[in-house]
């Protein structure tokens, strides 16, 4: 069209094309990059170890029972 025209003669804009707003344009928000949180390590709580009684000293109840038997048996 310019060509046609002319370059230094402007043509006139027509009164409607000016009321036209322009259009917006959106801008596009940054995602944002999470952090990943580092996990914190659980200490293991170390389990004491139960002394064992004279009378417990045998493992499991038959011992027990054993023992118990003995020991009458002296008296």
């Amino acid at each position: 069209m310019r060509c046609v025209m002319g370059a230094k003669e402007k043509p006139e804009i027509p009164s409607e094309v000016v009321l036209k707003k322009k259009k917006k344009k959106k801008k596009k928000k940054k995602k944002k990059k999470k952090k990943k949180k580092k996990k914190k390590k659980k200490k293991k709580k170390k389990k004491k170890k139960k002394k064992k009684t004279e009378r417990e000293k045998g493992s499991g109840k038959q011992n027990l029972v054993v023992s118990r038997k003995v020991s009458t048996d002296l008296v």
